[in-house]
This record gives C-alpha cells, structure tokens and sequence, in this order.
C-alpha cells in the first residue's frame, strides 16, 4: 500500500509538471501566434503599400518569372499591352502590344540570360512616347527570378525635344538667312564659345579657331583691333551694353563688314560672369552704301556740271532744291521761298503746270518771265515733273530751265 500511495504521488508530479510545461508551450504558441498575426498584418500593410505606390507612380509595369509568364501588371502597362486580370500566368507572347514593331520580348530574355538591364524609346500605334526598361527580377536573397518591365510616358518630353530641335533648326536657318550668328564669352574660364553662323561667317573651321578673347581679336582687321577691344573693355567696366561695327580681314585678303551687339551678366556681387553677343554680315550693306555715295557724288557732280537750271519744290510750290545753275540765277536765298516770288507779270505758270501736282507723269513745258537774282528780267524754258515718294505720293514738282532771253520768241 505503502508502495502504491508512492507511485501514485509520483505520477501526480509528473502530470503536474506536464501541465506545466503544456501551459508554457501554449504561452509560447501564444506569442508565436501573435508574432505571425503582426507578420500576416505587416505583411498586408506592405502589399498595400505596394500596390498603392504601383497605382500612383503612373508607370507601366509588367513582372515576368523565368518562363517570361505574367505574375502582375499595374494598370498602365495595360496601355502598351493589351491586358486584363486573368492574363496572370499567362505567358507574355501571347497578349498583343500596341507598340510599332518592337520585340521586347527576345530583349527580355537576353536581360534574363545576361543579366544586363537594358532601356530605350519605344512609340505605340496611337503616338504615345515611353522610355521601355527591361531589368533583372532579384529576390530578396539575391536570386534572379524573372524580369520587370517598366514603362515610362515620356510623350511630352519628346514632343517639347522635338519642338525644341524644330526651333533650334529654324534659328539656325535664320540665322543662315541673315548672315548672323551668336556668341558667349566665360569670363571666369576665358572660353568663348561661337554657333554655327558664327563659324560661317568668320569662314574658319571649329577644330581650327582657339575658342579664346584672344584668337577672336586676331581675326579682326588690324585696323579696328585696338576700337572692338577698347569697345569690349570698357563695356565689363561699366557693366553697359555695346553695338559696334567694324571690319574682319579674311585669310584671302578679302574685308567682310560685320555689326555686333553685346551685353554682360555679373553675378549679386556685380562682378561679370559672361558675355553674350550677337554677329551680323552687312558687308553687301556696307557695298550697298558704298555704291549710293558714289552715285550720289556722280549724280552731284553732273548737276553741278549742268549749265542749265535744275530746282525741286514741294507741293507747295517752295523751292527745296537748287542746282549751282539754279542758285546762280535765283540766289542763295532761294532755298524756301516761293516760285511765284520770282515771276514777273502776271502768268498762267501754276495753271500749266497743275497737271503735275495732280499726279500725272507728263513732262509739261512752259515758258515764264523770272526775275534773276540781279533783278533783270529773263525769259525761261521750264520742263516739269512730278516728283514722288516711293509709295507713289506727290511730294512736289522736278525742273529743268534755260534762259532763252535771247530766242526771236522772247517778248520785252
């Protein structure tokens, strides 16, 4: 008996200690348990977070396994791709992509095979632009497990680049058309960087110009050297922008005429950072005005030359302009007073010529006593014009006139 209450009490320390040590194991299920539940919930808050941040980054997305199959996609990617919910596991090449002839899936599978990620511009049928990314899938112990497709609307920039180079090549045409070209000088480098006109115009090769202040004034004329670098000088001095014109000495001996404009940024402190100009060819200008002076001169010098009277006046019949002939006979004085000071008598002279002042192209002839400059009356032949504007406005009458006192016709 005694035996058995032993045995008894042994057993019951063992149940004891049993429970015991299933109530420790039931705690430690407890805190298993709770540590997964927080896993399961971190888990969820991840995949959230995951699945928000794919929805809002606006970005096509595609995940493939090593089979190139579909595991997810986010809702742009539907755009390049013609995919809805149950395409997942479904292998890639079989969904249509409204791209314009391009086969990412062989750069997908050279990606999984070399593991070298690889991007480009790809177009889709309805014009839209994306920048298409192909990249190795690595798990979180490093294991390549597929690739991700990413796709990026690029559509605007690619419009304002295009629109950017149509304007960058129509500035260049313009500039091509003008005869004109653009500068920047790097006060802080000393490195003056010329477009494409400028080259041109300077008819010098880029490889073959030392992009320098220096090499620049080497190619000016001798002659104007010492004013474009006073010019230049003085306008980082007073911090004032400057027009100059002066001349270029060409390798062949040729002068070319160019009219430049610059200005200088500074910095807040004022001192000069950059500056920036432009250059024009005028040199058909510059022969252009050349030409009208001596036309000028030659036309003075046959006027002068002229014995007989050649005079200008406005519409209201004041003399503008007169020849030597014409201030010899009239008198310096001449010069803004009226024709009909000089008539002597009464005559029809307005009356003749109105015509002329109405516009009408006919030269009409006239004879009219004038009184000359010493008071002694001549008889002169007038032959009168209308003279006009360049739009065809009446700005007075044109006149030549000899004295033909001395004619059988002329009346005392």
């Amino acid at each position: 008996m005694q035996s058995t209450n032993e045995e008894l009490q042994s057993t019951n320390e063992e149940l004891e200690t049993s429970k015991e040590e299933l109530q420790s194991v039931n705690e430690e299920l407890i805190t298993v348990n709770a540590e997964l539940q927080a896993k399961i919930e971190q888990l969820a808050s991840m995949q959230n977070d995951m699945k928000n941040l794919l929805d809002n980054i606006n970005i096509g997305t595609i995940f493939l396994d090593q089979n190139l199959l579909i595991r997810r996609f986010t809702r742009e990617a539907a755009q390049v791709y013609r995919l809805v919910a149950s395409d997942v596991r479904r292998p890639l090449a079989d969904i249509k992509s409204d791209l314009e002839g391009e086969d990412l899936l062989a750069e997908a599978q050279a990606v999984l095979e070399s593991l070298v990620p690889r991007e480009r511009e790809v177009r889709t049928v309805s014009g839209a632009s994306y920048l298409a990314r192909i990249q190795p899938y690595r798990t979180l112990d490093n294991v390549i497990d597929g690739v991700v497709l990413t796709f990026t609307d690029i559509s605007t920039s690619v419009q304002a680049q295009a629109a950017l180079r149509k304007s960058a090549a129509e500035l260049l045409e313009t500039q091509a058309i003008a005869r004109m070209g653009r500068w920047e000088m790097d006060l802080v480098d000393n490195v003056l960087h010329w477009s494409e006109g400028v080259y041109r115009l300077f008819e010098i090769a880029p490889e073959a110009f030392g992009a320098s202040y220096e090499a620049f004034l080497d190619l000016v004329h001798p002659d104007d050297r010492d004013c474009v670098d006073r010019a230049y000088r003085k306008s980082l001095e007073n911090l004032q922008a400057y027009e100059i014109t002066h001349r270029l000495l060409m390798k062949d001996g040729r002068v070319k005429w160019v009219n430049e404009i610059c200005r200088t940024d500074c910095d807040p402190e004022g001192k000069p950072l950059r500056s920036v100009g432009i250059v024009q060819d005028i040199t058909e200008l510059k022969q252009g005005e050349a030409t009208l002076k001596a036309l000028a001169a030659r036309q003075a010098a046959i006027l002068d030359a002229v014995p007989d009277i050649v005079a200008e006046v406005d519409n209201d019949r004041i003399y503008t302009w007169l020849n030597p002939a014409g201030r010899a006979f009239f008198g310096d004085d001449a010069i803004g007073r009226a024709a009909a000071d000089y008539f002597v008598g009464e005559q029809g002279t307005y009356t003749s010529v109105q015509p002329v002042f109405s516009g009408s192209d006919e030269v009409i002839y006239l004879e009219s006593w004038q009184r000359r400059r010493d008071g002694e009356k001549r008889l002169l032949a007038w032959w009168c014009r209308a003279l006009k504007d360049g739009e065809g406005r009446m700005i007075g009458a044109l006149s030549t006139a000899r004295d033909i006192t001395q004619n059988p016709r002329a009346e005392s």
